[in-house]
C-alpha cells in the first residue's frame, strides 16, 4: 500500500539505468527506469533502445532522456491534481559521464554523434524538471530492469522498489547536492525497510515473499515484487 508517512509525501524520485550493447543480436542497449512516489513504483519501463549506442555513457544518456520525458508527464498530471513538485525530481544514475553531460555544455563537443532529440535531457535539467545524482552500480535499483541479475542483487533492488520511500530525498533549503550525496552513502539499502517505517511483522512477511519469488525470469520477479508491495 502506498503511504504518505514520509519526509517527502507526494514527491517523485526515480532510478534509471542502461545495459550497454545488451542485445546479443543487434548490440542495442536496454533502457530501464522506475519512477517512485510515496514508497512505491508509479511508472517503470524495460525497453530495447531504438538506436545503437557507441558507449556506455551514450546508452545511459538515452535512458536518462527517456525517464525525463516520463517525469515531465507525471509532474504535469500531479500538478493538475494539486500535488506540485518541490523542485527538480531527483534521479539516481550510476554513470558519471552521463551526469556531467546533462549539466555541462563543455562536454557536448565530445558527443555530437548522439541523436539530437536526446539533448532534451539537458533542457530538463536546466528547466528544473529533474536532477541526476550519482549512485554506485551496487545500489542502482533500475539495474534489475535492464538484464538478468543474481538472486542476491535482484532481491536487494526489489526491497528498495517495494518500500524505501525515505531513502532518496531531494536536498532541502540551501543543502548542496554534494552534501546530500554524502548523507546517503550506498542509499542505505540494508536499512531500506526500516527507513520506510514498515512494522517488523510486515518486514518478515515481505522478506519471506522476496525469498519465495526469487527467479531468473525478470518479468515474473518484478511482478512478484510489485505484488509484495500491493499486499503490504
Amino acid at each position: 500500500t502506498y503511504t504518505t508517512d514520509s519526509a517527502s509525501p507526494n514527491q517523485l524520485y526515480a532510478f534509471v539505468d542502461a545495459d550497454h550493447a545488451g542485445d546479443p543480436k543487434g548490440r542495442r542497449s536496454v533502457t530501464g527506469y522506475v519512477v517512485m512516489m510515496n514508497g512505491g513504483a508509479v511508472s517503470w519501463e524495460s525497453k530495447r533502445q531504438k538506436v545503437t549506442a557507441l558507449s556506455s555513457a551514450e546508452s545511459e544518456f538515452y535512458a536518462a532522456s527517456a525517464v525525463g520525458c516520463e517525469i515531465m508527464y507525471l509532474r504535469s498530471v500531479l500538478s493538475a491534481m494539486g500535488f506540485d513538485q518541490a523542485g527538480p525530481t531527483p534521479v539516481a544514475e550510476d554513470n558519471v559521464a552521463c551526469i556531467y553531460m546533462s549539466k555541462s555544455s563543455a562536454m557536448f563537443n565530445k558527443g555530437k554523434h548522439i541523436d539530437v532529440r536526446v539533448y532534451r535531457l539537458r533542457e530538463f535539467v536546466q528547466d528544473g524538471i529533474m536532477e541526476l545524482f550519482h549512485v554506485s552500480t551496487h545500489d542502482q535499483a533500475a539495474d534489475c530492469l535492464t538484464k538478468s541479475l543474481p538472486s542476491e542483487a535482484m532481491g536487494r533492488h526489489r526491497m528498495v522498489i517495494a518500500g524505501a520511500d525515505d531513502i532518496l530525498k531531494k536536498p532541502q533549503g540551501s543543502e548542496s547536492n554534494a552534501t546530500f550525496q554524502a548523507k546517503t552513502p550506498g542509499i542505505l539499502l540494508s536499512g531500506a525497510l526500516d527507513a520506510a517505517r514498515i512494522p517488523g511483522d510486515r518486514v518478515t512477511k515481505i522478506k519471506s515473499r522476496v525469498v519465495d519469488c526469487c527467479d531468473h525470469d525478470d518479468s515474473k520477479v518484478f511482478n512478484a515484487m510489485l505484488g509484495v508491495h500491493d499486499q503490504y
